[in-house]
């Protein structure tokens, strides 16, 4: 993203107790210590996110994890993205990765801004 020089923040959560992954204001990192008993993440976690208007969100997990569920569903954006395994939240864009070997997080992002770029020039040049 940055080689692109696009703005972005991600929101990270791990699988274990605490994580040595230092957080930043574009990078929220949050570990199992930071969930309340149902799951969902702090209030430090969730309040910037609450009242940011993003232009798009990108989903790139291929499993459920509850406290990314807390963030997907509060995120404010234009646009949301994600992969066929997503279908139940109502996203504007879903990319079809059922018959691909490679739907890691890289490949999947690749994708959508290929295609997102792709719909982009298509308005810009009227086709």
């Amino acid at each position: 993203m940055k080689a692109s020089n696009i703005d972005a923040t991600i929101y990270c959560y791990v699988r274990r107790k605490s994580t040595v992954i230092e957080s930043t204001t574009k990078r929220i990192v949050f570990a199992r210590k930071q969930l309340s008993f149902l799951g969902r993440p702090q209030e430090d976690i969730m309040k910037p996110l609450q009242t940011t208007e993003f232009d798009a969100v990108f989903d790139l997990t291929r499993k459920s994890y509850i406290p990314l569920l807390y963030i997907l569903m509060e995120a404010k954006a234009i646009l949301y993205c994600s992969t066929d395994m997503r279908k139940d939240l109502g996203f504007n864009f879903v990319l079809n990765t059922e018959k691909s070997d490679n739907t890691d997080d890289i490949f999947v992002l690749d994708q959508f801004r290929y295609y997102l770029n792709k719909i982009d020039n298509n308005l810009i040049t009227g086709i």
